[in-house]
């Protein structure tokens, strides 16, 4: 028996998951102050014979600390019921005679690399539906070969791009909007390099030409097939990451800090 989560991410996840409660209580706490703030001043506004009965209703507090908490609380519930998922469904690992050794040597060396076949089931379809189920929002490209949506976590928003090819092969990208500034590329290269040690599923990468930084994450279900727990799976466990190195990237780029300094500080903030 074997979990589908890699225990890097059942870690990150659960860091969302405690990030996402702690700002539900912050923002639960901000629309109760402004409810009370707002009775108080109802209730001296009548209590005063000289004044006109007006008094400042908090109401930004008040609709929008519920709606965050809303939102936070939905998150956790969300990320709580992926990993109690993880941990109750066993995975069967099947066995196969792998049939007699082949001697190693190049393609062309007598020997063939096979061609890769086609899916029948529509990958799309599938990742569709999950995110429909998930209520999250999309748009499609023109000629349908991926879906661009975003995604805002406790440390900032980025974009997220979804594709799917006719091999079987699906892969997630979440990527920054803001580019790593010339002079500090050197920097970040060693800090997504440092991140990516031990990484077990998905990693980062740079592209040097323009400064654009993403994570990527993969899966190829040729020969198998994809459901909508497998995606969403490969869909949280990107953004989790994301969100998880989200501030050392940006203390990197922008702040002047060295690769090691911020990986340290990101980590010590995510044990509080």
């Amino acid at each position: 028996m074997a979990s589908r989560l890699t225990e890097v991410e059942r870690h990150q996840l659960t860091l969302a998951a405690r990030k996402a409660r702690k700002w539900t209580y912050i923002h639960i706490g901000i629309a109760a102050f402004g409810l009370l703030a707002t009775v108080a001043g109802f209730v001296a506004a009548s209590d005063d014979p000289n004044s006109d009965g007006s008094f400042i209703v908090f109401g930004g507090a008040i609709v929008w600390g519920v709606v965050y908490a809303f939102k936070n609380a939905t998150r956790e519930d969300k990320i709580n019921g992926l990993l109690s998922a993880d941990s109750t469904t066993n995975v069967s690992l099947a066995t196969t005679n792998p049939g007699p050794a082949q001697p190693p040597g190049p393609a062309g060396m007598g020997q063939t690399i096979p061609e890769r076949g086609v899916v029948s089931v529509d990958l799309m379809q599938v990742i569709k539906q999950c995110l429909a189920r998930a209520e999250w929002n999309y748009e499609e490209s023109a000629d349908g070969r991926f879906l661009r949506t975003g995604f805002s976590g406790d440390a900032g928003s980025w974009r997220v791009f979804v594709r799917a090819s006719e091999d079987g092969v699906v892969q997630v990208d979440s990527v920054l909007e803001q580019y790593a500034p010339t002079h500090r590329h050197a920097e970040v290269a060693e800090l997504l390099t440092r991140i990516n040690w031990g990484g077990r599923v998905g990693g980062f990468q740079f592209d040097y030409s323009d400064g654009e930084m993403r994570f990527h994450t993969g899966i190829d279900v040729e020969g198998g097939t994809l459901t909508e727990q497998m995606f969403l799976n490969l869909l949280m466990s990107n953004v989790a990451t994301m969100d998880l190195y989200y501030g050392a990237i940006m203390a990197v780029c922008f702040a002047k800090a060295d690769a090691v300094t911020a990986l340290l500080a990101n980590e010590s903030s995510d044990d509080d």
